[in-house]
């Protein structure tokens, strides 16, 4: 995969592919913290996370200034872009309740029927890490999910 460098802000549309968002602990390991499939709004969470791309992403970046340019010069654009917004600030106070109050076998559970394409691209040990998982009881979770079905 295709690290995006963190100097640049990564905003954009991914049409088609996976991309994550993650940030570099002082340990060098990484806290993944979001997942993006296809179609979908490529939205940073904060200035100091780093964005991965798969390398068959079809993903169309939007420059900022070009697109505040856009914002100032058509009324559509401007609201679609702020229900855009809204939209992504509700799925951060979503993740951010998962996190806080839901089971990490809910929240995988969540991830299977919500984003299923996340499993198809990301690593055993990203999933676990974005549940706040061991990848020993990510596979349980797996064992018992195949099992339910």
């Amino acid at each position: 995969m295709a690290i995006v460098p963190p100097t640049e802000r990564c905003y954009g549309y991914l049409e088609k592919g996976f991309a994550y968002e993650f940030y570099q602990t002082d340990k060098n390991k990484q806290l993944v913290s979001w997942f993006w499939t296809d179609d979908e709004f490529v939205i940073p969470t904060s200035p100091y996370s780093k964005i991965v791309l798969s390398c068959d992403a079809e993903f169309y970046e939007l420059p900022y200034g070009d697109t505040f340019r856009s914002l100032r010069t058509y009324e559509g654009d401007r609201a679609y872009y702020y229900f855009t917004r809204a939209r992504h600030k509700l799925q951060i106070a979503e993740r951010i309740s998962d996190i806080q109050y839901a089971s990490p076998f809910k929240n995988y559970r969540k991830l299977r029927q919500k984003k299923p394409q996340v499993f198809d691209y990301a690593s055993e040990e990203q999933i676990a890490s974005f549940l706040n998982i061991t990848v020993s009881e990510l596979r349980g979770f797996m064992f018992k999910h195949r099992v339910s079905l």
